[in-house]
């Protein structure tokens, strides 16, 4: 019978998988639970306790804090490639540096569910389906492993993923690759995969497959003013301004996120990343002249190896003060506070068909909620 390997407590696995592509015996797997966010059980009768999986926890296992070496504002120098980026395009000139060397690129794309799941590319061609944010949990599958046999044959590789998921693929390597780029981009959460297939299948009315496009963090509004378009080959379906839309309602009220978001140990520089990207929400307070309203990335470079790799790169930036720079973008707050009616909420998804009406309904706050948590907030 199989058994979660982890604590009952969800928020000490962040569903990172490295236990499972570590395991020599391949008795570990990762399992769906009743919230859509996976977590890893083990067939004790395969299991031969060589303690591995223990030994590549991140959340076991932290990482100390890196404070970064320099901090940057940056944009890519090709507009279109900007209009197309959810920031300031950085990705895509890591990218393109890095298959240039002949390299490989590991990102996160959509599925043929619009899911979303870890994959890599060596070609330039394939770039763009890891462009622009994907506001849910993204399935790892075997990329860590993936990623180790690739640096073994000495191709540079680039690794960008959440600062958990980067966590998770230093402590599955074990060794500090010189020919590892590790890129961790700054999150405030990861939200629930079922409750993005329970959206999909509502507006589409269950027939997800004719979805032809899906852009989280569309620019024709403006980099700040970013809306949600999902289209179809017939007609636009949604075209929300983030601040309207449910599903990204639910996300950023901190409704729907994995367990673990509200407790990381990776964000914050705990990452062991080389670099980390964001969107630099204050440049227009700290230099508002380099602020185009078409995206700007905070760039956080954490190593030497990362300064190397930014004296390569064609963009136009400038240093920017951490302090300031930090102060504007809420992945920096200590830790995501969860939202009061999340396990509320999780309770009804499984039951409901209508997930914008729900969401709708346990965003509200009555004035006893707003007492609870300020009661709540002094106590701690």
């Amino acid at each position: 019978m199989a058994v979660v390997i982890v604590t009952k407590n969800k928020k000490k696995c962040n569903g990172c998988g490295a236990c499972k592509q570590i395991c020599p015996r391949q008795c570990i797997s990762m399992e769906e639970d009743s919230e859509g966010f996976l977590y890893p059980q083990i067939d004790n009768k395969k299991c031969i306790h060589c303690n591995l999986c223990d030994k590549v926890c991140s959340e076991l296992h932290p990482f100390s804090i890196q404070e970064p070496l320099i901090c940057l504002a940056a944009k890519n120098n090709d507009t279109k490639i900007k209009l197309n980026s959810s920031s300031g395009g950085i990705f895509s000139a890591l990218a393109e540096f890095t298959l240039s060397k002949g390299g490989i690129v590991f990102g996160a794309r959509f599925d043929d569910n619009w899911g979303v799941v870890m994959d890599y590319i060596d070609t330039k061609d394939d770039l763009w389906k890891f462009r622009g944010s994907k506001y849910l949990k993204c399935d790892i599958g075997q990329t860590y492993l993936q990623a180790k046999s690739f640096l073994e044959k000495g191709l540079l590789v680039l690794y960008t993923g959440s600062s958990c998921q980067i966590a998770g693929l230093k402590r599955f390597l074990k060794i500090d690759y010189t020919n590892l780029i590790a890129v961790d981009y700054l999150c405030h959460g990861a939200p629930s995969p079922l409750l993005w297939k329970k959206y999909l299948n509502q507006i589409m009315h269950g027939n997800i497959s004719k979805i032809k496009e899906i852009s989280f963090r569309n620019k024709k509004r403006g980099w700040r003013n970013f809306s949600l378009i999902i289209n179809s080959e017939q007609e636009n379906i949604i075209d929300d301004i983030f601040s309207e839309n449910a599903y990204m309602k639910a996300f950023l009220s901190d409704l729907s996120l994995r367990p673990s978001c509200y407790s990381c140990s990776a964000r914050n520089g705990h990452a062991s990343s080389d670099i980390t990207i964001g969107d630099h929400w204050a440049i227009n307070t700290i230099n508002p002249e380099f602020d185009d309203d078409m995206g700007v990335s905070l760039i956080l470079v954490n190593t030497i190896k990362g300064i190397e790799i930014f004296k390569q790169l064609n963009i136009n930036s400038l240093k920017t003060d951490f302090q300031l720079s930090k102060k504007w973008n809420g992945a920096f707050y200590p830790q995501t506070e969860e939202h009061l009616h999340r396990k509320r909420f999780f309770k009804q998804l499984l039951n409901t068909n209508d997930v914008i009406s729900l969401i709708e309904k346990e965003l509200k706050i009555s004035f006893w909620d707003h007492l609870v948590k300020h009661l709540f907030f002094f106590k701690h």
